[in-house]
């Protein structure tokens, strides 16, 4: 999706913005609405690594499991699955605040194992640009290490470039394969997908 035009230059933006259904950042600096992602991906890896050891000594017993030995079993599964969800919609609730934790630099993002799989999580497809530079940028104890830049457009919904009526996905670099339609859009832009 590497040719398609910028959000501004999308037909309806400008009709958009005057409807306050862009996503928009706040002028002063956010408050955290939630904890890190970063942080939740590093629960999320140490409890599948906790979980997956009592599964592993679990299975190791001599006996016949029952179905709470089954369901201890099946716990690192549950935690791999939650390392791969949880991070990614803590991330995109940071978006739709206005804020990031992530560089200034536009970087792209790889999703583990994407290499083998091919696979979309909630912070976007394995391999897509990221801008973060219309986000406030915050440290990981939430004060400012510096503004959006001005003119920079934050990540979010905007018009869609090539389906008339719906919202597509910007990632503040190229526009990725997440669709909305119109009346999902809340007045104000700001949407947790």
């Amino acid at each position: 999706m590497n040719n398609l035009p910028t959000p501004e230059m999308v037909r309806g933006f400008q009709e958009a913005l005057n409807a306050g259904l862009l996503p928009h950042v706040p002028q002063n600096p956010p408050r955290p609405v939630t904890i890190s992602s970063t942080k939740i991906l590093l629960i999320c890896i140490v409890s599948f690594f906790i979980t997956g050891f009592i599964g592993i000594e679990i299975s190791n017993m001599e006996f016949s499991p029952t179905w709470l030995d089954i369901s201890i079993m099946i716990l690192p599964l549950l935690s791999a699955f939650a390392s791969f969800y949880l991070p990614g919609r803590a991330r995109d609730q940071e978006y739709a605040a206005g804020y990031s934790y992530v560089d200034d630099a536009v970087m792209t993002y790889r999703a583990p194992l994407s290499k083998f799989f091919k696979f979309q999580n909630q912070a976007g497809p394995a391999g897509y640009q990221w801008n973060f530079r219309g986000l406030w940028k915050l440290n990981n104890n939430g004060s400012v290490d510096r503004p959006p830049v001005v003119g920079a457009l934050p990540i979010g919904y905007y018009p869609s470039p090539t389906n008339q009526g719906e919202y597509q996905y910007w990632t503040g670099a190229e526009w990725i394969s997440r669709y909305l339609p119109l009346s999902a859009i809340p007045q104000g832009g700001r949407l947790i997908p």
